[in-house]
C-alpha cells in the first residue's frame, strides 16, 4: 500500500505523519520495521536501492514494515527508478509512505500516478472559514475557548502561519488554564463553573501575549529601505497599505 502526503501546509503535514507514525508503532510494537529514506540527503539512485533493499528483506517479526520517504520529488532518479516499480509496490503488503513539501507539478509524471493510485492527501494553505475552524478545535484540545473577537485579532496577528500559531494558541490556552487555576482555591461546584467560563481567551489576551505579525513585517520593510533595496521596499509598503497597516 502506497500512502501520499503532499502540499504547502507543513504543520498539518507534519501532524498526520506523526499520527500515522503513532498509529503504526501501537500496533507494531517493536519498531524495527519502521524506516526513513531522505532523498535530499543521498542521490536518489542511493536512496532507492536502500528502500528497495529494505522492502524486499523478510521481517524476522512477521510485522508490515512502514517506509516513509521524504522528498521523492527532489531528485529525478528517484522518481524515474521509483515509477518504473511503483505498480510493483501497490501490492505490497508493506506501507509505503511518501512525503513531499512544497508545491508539485500537476504535469509530473509520479505525481499523476500516485494522485491516480494512492491514498492520498493534500494539505492546502488554509484560509478564511477554515483557518477559522483549525484555530477553534486546536484551543479546544486545551479545553479552552476563544471568542469570536478575540479569533478575528489572533487571525490578524499571526495570519495562516500554523507553526507560529500553534505554539501562541499554547501559550493563550496554558495562561488562561493557569489564571483560572489560581483564582479558585478552594474547588466547589460553583467554583468549576466560574473556572470554566473563565477559560475563554478574549482580545486583550491576544493583545497581552502576542506579538503582531504587523511588527515583525515592519522590521523587514526597514531593512529592505536601509540596504536601499528599493523593488524589496516597494514590495513590502505595498502589502503594508493593502492590509490597512
Amino acid at each position: 500500500m502506497i500512502i501520499f502526503l503532499y502540499g504547502q501546509d507543513t504543520y498539518r503535514m507534519r501532524e498526520k505523519l506523526k499520527e500515522i507514525i503513532a498509529s503504526y508503532k501501537k500496533i507494531h510494537k517493536s519498531g524495527l520495521n519502521l524506516k526513513y529514506f531522505d532523498c535530499q540527503k543521498k542521490s536518489g539512485e542511493v536512496i532507492f536501492g536502500d528502500f528497495k533493499d529494505e522492502i524486499r528483506q523478510t521481517s524476522m517479526f512477521k510485522e508490515k514494515k512502514l517506509a516513509v520517504i521524504t522528498g521523492p520529488f527532489s531528485d529525478p532518479d528517484f522518481k524515474e527508478k521509483f515509477l518504473e516499480e511503483a505498480k510493483d509496490f501497490l501490492k505490497s503488503e508493506d506501507i509505503i509512505l511518501l512525503y513531499e513539501e512544497g508545491e508539485i507539478r500537476k504535469n509530473n509524471s509520479l505525481f499523476k500516478f500516485l494522485k491516480k493510485n494512492t491514498k492520498c492527501q493534500e494539505f492546502k494553505v488554509l484560509s478564511g472559514q477554515k483557518l477559522n475552524t483549525w484555530v477553534k478545535k486546536e484551543f479546544e484540545k486545551y479545553d479552552t475557548k476563544i471568542n469570536q473577537d478575540a479569533l478575528e485579532t489572533l487571525i490578524e496577528y499571526i495570519g495562516n502561519d500554523l507553526w507560529r500559531m500553534a505554539n501562541e494558541i499554547r501559550k493563550l490556552a496554558s495562561y488562561k488554564n493557569n489564571s483560572a487555576f489560581a483564582s479558585s482555591s478552594v474547588r466547589t461546584t460553583a467554583d468549576k463553573k466560574a473556572t470554566a467560563g473563565k477559560k475563554q481567551v478574549q482580545v486583550k489576551d491576544v493583545e497581552l501575549l502576542v506579538r503582531s505579525k504587523i511588527e515583525t513585517d515592519i522590521f523587514k520593510t526597514i531593512d529592505a529601505i536601509a540596504e536601499k533595496n528599493k523593488k524589496r521596499a516597494l514590495e513590502l509598503l505595498h502589502k503594508h497599505l493593502e492590509k490597512g497597516d
